[in-house]
């Protein structure tokens, strides 16, 4: 008998997962893209 709220548990914890995998690349890849803006800033600045 499939029962589909074990299936909707799984895919939680398959999205969960994922969300746990994918959270601190994207974290990452925005601070990259802060301190990177950061140096743009400051070499404008320089310029100006």
């Amino acid at each position: 008998m499939f029962r589909p709220t074990i299936a909707l548990q799984a895919y939680g914890v398959h999205v969960a997962l994922i969300i746990a995998m994918i959270a601190p690349a994207v974290l990452l890849a925005m601070a990259q893209v802060d301190v990177c803006s950061a140096k743009l800033q400051a070499m404008f600045a320089d310029a100006i």
